[in-house]
This record gives C-alpha cells, structure tokens and sequence, in this order.
C-alpha cells in the first residue's frame, strides 16, 4: 500500500513505551502519529484526517474514554480502540455504551487480534466516510438548490413587474411567457390567460403569421413597430424588438419585447 493510500491513526499513551510498541506494530500497515499527550492529541485532527485513534485509559491528564469522546465531538465518524487493565473494564463497557468507544483491548494486548480490530473498524470508517460524504454533498446541494431558487424567484419578480412589456414564445408562436405589463396591454386580467395561446394568431392585426414568420424571423427583416390588437378589440402599433435565435433548423423566434404606450 503507497503512502498515500495508508489511513491515519493517532496512539495516544502516557508511557512513551507503549506509544513506541504500537508504532512498530502498526507503521507498515498505517500512517501512525503518537503522542503521550491527550491534550495534543486533540490538536493533531486540525492537520490531519485520522481515521481511528488508540488510547490508554488511565492516563494523569485525562482518563481514555473522556479523551475518546472529545474525539468523539471532534469526529464522530473516527473509530475508537481503548486499551484498558482489567480493573478498568467497567469503564471500558461505560464507553462502549455510550457511543464514544468501539471496541477495547486489555493489555498486553495480542498485536493480531489488534490488527484484524483495526482493520475490520477501517472497513466501517471507510463506509460511514462515505455516507458522510454523500450527506454533506446533499446538505451543499440543497443549500445551492435554495440559493438557486431564491435567485430565481428575484430574478422572476423583476422580469414579471418589468416595466416594458415581455413576451417569451416557441418558435411557432405559442406565448410561454407574458408579464405584467404584456397582459396590461393586450387587455387582459393576468399574464396567465395569454399562456399557451397563439400570440401570431391572437394579437397580430394587420399581417398574416406565415408571412411575419417568412418575413421577420426567416429572412430576417429588421421589426421597428409592429400593429397589434387588444382583447377588447382596440388596435395599437408598438415600437417593437424582435428576439430570435439560430439553431440546427434555422433562424427561430424567442419572443418579442414592446415599448409601452
């Protein structure tokens, strides 16, 4: 295994003898830091990504199972081994219960059965690491999905009280879109009651739709005003800006914009 695929685990002990035996033990297998300090052991998941500590319970500082569950607040997905003395089982099973220890070693420990543990809870890291992942990804998600939307909503309010009339449609004419001011001019309570008609056949008064489509959007015929009727009937001419665009099929009409009157 490269250097770079090793996982990271912390052995903390105040006997420097112990640090130093599970150090050999583990560094062909594991990137291993060791400390004889809890306290600085705790400062170590600053600057690197441990994935599982080993600590000695009874320690001058701070007891094993308190200092694996400031780990515990600092990263709960890390996986926890306590060594213990048998006097200290209790305390062991104290922790075990209370989520901040997955499992615990008597000492001497057997150097095997303490590998096969480490492995198997690496096995789990790497699974409640991904988990993790995904759920951060899906927290970041929603949070740019909300952001998104809020944008949206903005951007929605603004083109909906625009003061110039909008009109989005498809290429054949069908209005996809109309504000406020669009429905105001063409005589009509809301821009919804203008969504999904024909504006080509509904508003043009004085030019057929084929022969706009052939003239303004085909040939591409420059558009200064255009003559339209209301719903109540009234005609008006509007200085007008066609908007089109070229696609695989040809030049196609996106919408129109007018100038109030």
């Amino acid at each position: 295994m490269s250097e770079e695929q090793k996982r990271t685990i912390l052995c903390v002990d105040d006997e420097q003898d112990i640090v130093d035996s599970l150090f050999d033990e583990l560094m062909d297998s594991y990137h291993v830091l060791t400390t004889t300090d809890p306290i600085k052991g705790l400062t170590y998941f600053d600057t690197n990504d441990i994935a599982l500590v080993i600590s000695d319970q009874r320690m001058p500082q701070m007891t094993g199972s308190k200092f694996l569950a400031k780990v515990h607040e600092k990263k709960p997905i890390c996986k926890k081994i306590l060594l213990t003395g048998y006097s200290d089982i209790n305390a062991a099973i104290d922790a075990i219960n209370l989520g901040s220890v997955d499992k615990y070693f008597n000492k001497p420990w057997d150097p095997d059965e303490l590998i096969e543990a480490i492995d198997s809870l690496l096995s789990i890291y790497k699974m409640d690491e991904f988990f993790d992942r995904v759920l951060k990804q899906g927290k970041d998600m929603k949070a740019t999905i909300k952001a998104e939307e809020s944008r949206s909503r903005g951007f929605q309010d603004f083109l909906d009280n625009y003061s110039t009339a909008l009109c989005i449609m498809d290429e054949n004419g069908i209005i996809e879109y109309m504000n406020n001011k669009g429905a105001e001019i063409f005589k009509f309570d809301s821009p919804q009651e203008l969504i999904e008609k024909n504006f080509l056949e509904l508003c043009l008064a004085d030019i057929q739709p084929s022969d706009f489509i052939e003239q303004y959007v085909t040939m591409g015929k420059e558009l200064k005003r255009l003559s339209v009727k209301a719903s109540d009937g009234s005609m008006h001419s509007l200085p007008s800006t066609l908007v089109c665009k070229d696609t695989e099929k040809g030049r196609q009409l996106c919408g129109i914009v007018f100038d109030t009157f």
